[in-house]
């Protein structure tokens, strides 16, 4: 309850991703207030508005149970938005004096023009500078020397810090399907399917077969240790490191 009531009054923002567009987003300000007000509006004329009421209650459930994300959340922001349009709507047609009304509609547009303007600007001259380690950027790179430098047979790992970091090499490495299917070792662990590996590529530094092997090229991200006797390193750019790891 406490994530998700911070989730909420924190623009629906988690993460690396958000943290810097945060600062941008009028929701606290603009819209839940307004989607207040549209519960009461909608209920109010009792017309087809109250649909987006029964929505927001319908989402109530998830914000008990479930901790919330930028994908979850949408579930709840939609209908807020709607309401918002609704309560701010409804507020202003019920304001009888007119030098009043148009004040309040340009404060709202002032905000809402404001932080949209603020976004617009930083999505698109900053977001790409600190986006890129969420995103994993320069990731292809990392595989394009590991599959250059890893002799025949020589065991890789791939960072385990990435979640579901297998995902990443079927794709840079555009892996057959089926080929992956018939070629890896996949477990059930509680209600998850977790890889432990894929011919030679591992993705846990457990796996028996990279202790012992002779030595083993490691994909590694954002400052990852391993131990081993010696290491020499491949490639290093931003957030990735390629070691080759020697056991002995």
């Amino acid at each position: 309850m406490a994530f998700n009531t911070h989730f909420l009054i924190s623009d629906f923002c988690d993460g690396a991703i958000s943290n810097n567009l945060n600062r941008f987003q009028p929701l606290s300000m603009v819209t839940l207030p307004g989607a207040a007000l549209g519960v009461y509006y909608s209920l109010k004329k009792h017309g087809d508005a109250t649909i987006f009421v029964i929505w927001l209650v319908a989402t109530l459930p998830l914000f008990f149970l479930v901790p919330l994300n930028i994908n979850r959340s949408n579930a709840i922001f939609i209908p807020l938005i709607a309401l918002s349009a609704i309560g701010i709507s409804g507020l202003f047609n019920d304001i009888s004096y007119k030098n009043v009304k148009w004040l309040f509609l340009i404060v709202i547009l002032a905000i809402t023009l404001s932080y949209s303007g603020l976004f617009c600007s930083d999505y698109f001259t900053n977001y790409n500078s600190y986006i890129g380690y969420a995103f994993n950027d320069g990731l292809d790179q990392a595989f394009l020397t590991t599959k250059t430098q890893a002799t025949s047979g020589e065991p890789i790992y791939f960072s385990a810090s990435i979640p579901m970091n297998y995902v990443y090499l079927l794709y840079f490495l555009h892996i057959d399907p089926y080929d992956f299917q018939h070629h890896s070792s996949v477990i059930a662990v509680g209600d998850t399917y977790k890889v432990l590996s894929y011919r030679k590529y591992y993705f846990y530094l457990t796996e028996p077969q990279l202790t012992a092997a002779p030595s083993y090229i490691a994909i590694l991200k954002g400052g990852e240790q391993i131990n081993c006797h010696s290491y020499q390193v491949l490639y290093y750019q931003g957030a990735w490191m390629v070691e080759r790891c020697n056991n002995r």
